[in-house]
């Protein structure tokens, strides 16, 4: 398997877990966002309206760490590039089968001059941690979250 060339034998057994998972959570997101209707992917994502705590211990914040890092690494090498909605329900699958709390929102911003009225972003937030979606999160105003 190409996807990693050599640079997967270096990484620590934990964090070649964490990558193996993260490939698997993408590819799984990847299906249920083209594929399922937003009511089904809305169940899968967790309580509507809830929202995670912020405080972690530091084991869950180094694992939230690790997903990120994972989550953004498999995204860089697929084509075309998984959406943040994507990414951010991969890294919430990655971060619950470890028990890991985290928060996944959707949210809007203001024309950007793109010629559409409405931009939107998702982005997972563990603690106070974004996991995903960090660098856009800020210009968006969350309407819907799920914990």
């Amino acid at each position: 398997m190409t996807f990693f060339p050599r640079s997967l034998s270096r990484l620590s057994s934990r964090r070649r877990w964490i990558l193996l998972a993260a490939v698997r959570a993408v590819i799984v997101a990847v299906v249920q966002v083209k594929f399922s209707s937003f009511r089904h992917l809305a169940a899968v994502l967790g309580q509507g309206g809830c929202e995670s705590g912020f405080d972690l211990s530091a084991e869950q914040q180094l694992l939230a760490r690790d997903v990120e890092w994972a989550i953004a690494a498999v995204s860089r090498r697929l084509s075309p590039m998984p959406t943040c909605l994507m990414q951010a329900a991969a890294a919430k699958r990655v971060l619950a089968s470890r028990g890991v709390p985290a928060t996944l929102y959707f949210g809007v911003a203001p024309d950007a001059g793109d010629g559409r009225a409405i931009n939107a972003h998702a982005w997972l937030r563990c603690g106070t941690r974004i996991v995903t979606g960090r660098a856009q999160a800020r210009r968006y105003r969350p309407l819907a979250w799920f914990a």
